[in-house]
């Protein structure tokens, strides 16, 4: 069979391609063809993409390196075909032939994901070849988004719209695909097509409207994998749920899948705006938030329960670097979408329009003001304080009892979230490894682009933003929790691996374990001691009190002017004034007070006598006694006026022969009789008690105190009493 194409039409002629008819010889007959259609289409078997066979440890199989280069290979020469073919030639093998698109989206699905390029193998071969494939896929997906080639190459903008439509050449997993796989590279590229396609077909926005509830459909299944439901206002509560086991295998997949998933809404919502309108409709932002608060930190909690720091702690410390990116990317979705309106209204200009998003602004910040370690974190990274600053300046007429409520919650939110110690998440640099399409920011000198790990490193702490300098006891506990993991290593080697990664120990560890410290570092002694630094000498400081009540002023129009009279005469004067020694006297007053706990119950009944009172011995004493105290007392009145010095203290010890008899006296006094009874038990329960009882119940209760331990305490002061020495 001889097939011949004897004309493709006028080209001088500015033809759109779904009118163009070409011709085709087959066995002499001439044959008319649409520009699109199946005779275009070229029996071709396309390999699709594989990732590279890589072991856990980074090592290949004997051959399996070079076999993926085999298969990389064929894959680019496949996409080159493609590429080369004429326009009705290459969207007839796009449109009917299922196989050609299954290869595009093949690299889509299985490349690796912007976050993860540093999982790729470290060999320059591979890393070629791949970039290669990226390069050439990217430019297959960018000619299918563009209808116009050239002047004679084009079709119509609303034929091209129902053709990628119609034969599902783009959907909208190939665009979160492709949010996955270029990230924050070739961020123009996706904004062109984005924009070209959806302009181009806007059915493209309705299908992502309904996608929202299969996004959120995500977020709520991870929810449930950790004993949790998201609150859904459309979702119908099930019957049963079935529980499943949560292991370790579960959790790095599920922590992979809400890591991917972040990541994708994150460049999504960041490169089209039209997107986080569509999110912000759906009141995504308030779905974000709950998950951030409850999920996140379950997740934590369950990585730190499932798997082991000292048996696995490289995947400790990936898995835990993850869920850091996790929340770095909620935050940037966060804010992507409360802000698309405000930014929409800024660039039309209308001030009703600003006006009502920043309302709206307010509104939703207010309402997740109750979820903390969301606000605390979204602080951190995003000042609440600047962005109120900005919408003041864009609506004076804003509310400032509203500012100042929003701005005491989030301070109040990250004091809070100190006192917790939650961890904030790592201020983690996304590995980039791409030039991108017209940047040449990463490339070396020969115009290839670098894929060193510590240019990586370096470009990562150099966008870090300096931190406060940590020490003290803070210090020691960050030194202390990498030698947890790392306990070969040096404090002070630590310290100032903790000092360059801006104190965060995720970073610290990774780095270490995967040798990508830098070169100041690497070269290092690792059992560097800790110095420990100066004390800085104390400065005095200086209290300075505003008083600020006007009674507290001091009242300077009762100074005194002149000279003024002294109080004093002579310094004998002023040495003999003894007037402060009243102020004295009613301090240490309350200090010669004691208890007295003499039992005086019988006194006014019995006058108890010690003797006649001829008693001459009894005469003479109290005589004597009598005397001693007159005196006593003179000398004291004495003292009093010459000096004012007081009262002297009567140093008299009672004769304690004389105390015995008094005691005797009083306990034949009483007739052999003891003390009265009090009745404490009273009657059986149920029965109503006494008056007595109650009072004696009472004093008991209240008493206690000073008739416990035995009476030991007045055993020894009977003792003493009686000029025994207590034991």
């Amino acid at each position: 069979m001889n097939n011949q194409v004897n004309g493709i039409g006028n080209e001088e002629v500015a033809i759109p391609m779904e009118k163009k008819k070409f011709y085709l010889i087959e066995d002499g007959v001439k044959k008319e063809f649409p520009a699109l259609h199946r005779k275009w289409v070229v029996d071709r078997y396309y390999l699709p993409y594989c990732p590279p066979p890589q072991k856990v440890d980074g090592s290949f199989v004997l051959g399996a390196k070079e076999n993926w280069l085999e298969q990389i290979g064929i894959f680019c020469q496949d996409m080159k075909w493609l590429l080369q073919l004429q326009q009705h030639q290459f969207w007839s093998q796009a449109l009917y032939d299922n196989s050609t698109m299954a290869a595009v989206v093949s690299f889509l699905q299985e490349a690796v994901p912007y976050h993860a390029l540093n999982d790729f193998p470290n060999d320059e071969e591979m890393w070629q070849a791949y970039e290669e494939a990226y390069r050439l896929v990217f430019l297959v997906i960018c000619r299918l988004a563009t209808n116009e080639e050239s002047k004679t190459n084009y079709m119509t903008s609303k034929y091209h719209g129902n053709l990628i439509y119609e034969h599902y050449i783009f959907t909208i997993p190939v665009f979160l695909d492709l949010c996955l796989l270029c990230g924050q590279n070739n961020q123009s590229v996706l904004i062109h097509i984005f924009n070209t396609v959806f302009k181009t077909q806007p059915l493209y926005l309705e299908d992502l409207k309904k996608s929202v509830s299969c996004i959120t459909q995500v977020f709520q299944s991870v929810s449930q994998c950790v004993g949790l439901k998201m609150p859904l206002d459309s979702e119908p509560e099930r019957i049963t749920a079935r529980e499943e086991q949560l292991t370790s295998a579960v959790l790095s997949d599920v922590i992979l899948h809400i890591l991917d998933t972040t990541c994708t809404l994150s460049v999504l919502t960041d490169v089209f705006l039209p997107a986080s309108k569509i999110f912000h409709q759906n009141n995504f932002e308030v779905k974000l938030v709950w998950f951030y608060e409850n999920v996140i930190p379950e997740l934590y909690n369950k990585l730190e329960m499932l798997i082991n720091v000292d048996e696995e702690p490289v995947l400790f410390i990936s898995l835990k670097n993850k869920l850091d990116l996790t929340r770095v990317e909620l935050l940037k979705i966060f804010r992507n979408t409360l802000f698309c309106n405000i930014n929409s209204a800024i660039e039309s200009g209308d001030s009703s329009e600003v006006m009502n998003s920043v309302d709206d602004y307010v509104t939703i910040l207010t309402e997740c003001l109750a979820e903390k370690l969301f606000v605390s974190d979204y602080h951190r990274k995003f000042s609440v304080a600047q962005d109120l600053d900005l919408l003041a300046q864009l609506t004076p007429d804003m509310d400032a009892d509203k500012r100042s409520y929003i701005l005491e919650a989030v301070i109040d939110s990250v004091e809070s979230n100190d006192e917790v110690n939650f961890p904030p998440p790592s201020s983690l640099q996304l590995p980039s490894r791409f030039g991108g399409f017209g940047n040449q920011s990463h490339q070396t000198e020969n115009g290839q682009p670098s894929t060193s790990s510590s240019n990586i490193q370096e470009n990562a702490s150099a966008s870090q933003l300096p931190v406060k300098k940590v020490t003290g006891i803070k210090l020691d506990s960050l030194i202390s929790q990498v030698k947890d993991i790392l306990p070969h290593l040096g404090d002070g080697f630590i310290e100032q691996c903790l000092e360059h990664y801006n104190y965060v120990t995720e970073d610290v560890i990774n780095a270490i374990l995967e040798s990508k410290l830098p070169p100041h570092l690497s070269e290092m002694d690792q059992d560097l001691p800790r110095i420990p630094p100066e004390k800085e000498p104390s400065v005095p400081t200086v209290e300075i009190s505003i008083v600020s009540d006007e009674e507290e002023e001091p009242k300077f129009a009762e100074a005194h002017k002149g000279k003024r009279k002294g109080m004093y005469r002579d310094v004998m004067m002023l040495l003999n004034d003894k007037t402060h020694r009243e102020d004295m006297r009613e301090f240490y007053s309350p200090f010669s007070l004691y208890e007295d706990e003499y039992d005086d119950t019988y006194d006014d009944r019995l006058d108890v006598t010690l003797g006649d009172d001829d008693d001459p011995e009894r005469n003479n004493n109290t005589a004597q006694e009598n005397h001693s105290r007159a005196a006593a007392a003179a000398s004291a009145s004495e003292d009093e006026e010459d000096s004012d010095e007081g009262p002297s203290a009567d140093h008299f010890v009672m004769n304690p022969e004389r105390v015995r008899a008094l005691q005797e006296q009083r306990r034949l006094a009483r007739g052999h009789r003891g003390p009265p009874r009090r009745d404490v038990v009273g009657k059986p329960k149920g029965q109503g008690q006494d008056k007595n009882v109650v009072i004696n119940r009472n004093q008991k209760n209240t008493h206690k105190a000073q008739h416990g331990n035995h009476n030991r305490r007045r055993g020894a002061q009977r003792k003493l009493a009686q000029g025994m020495i207590p034991s």
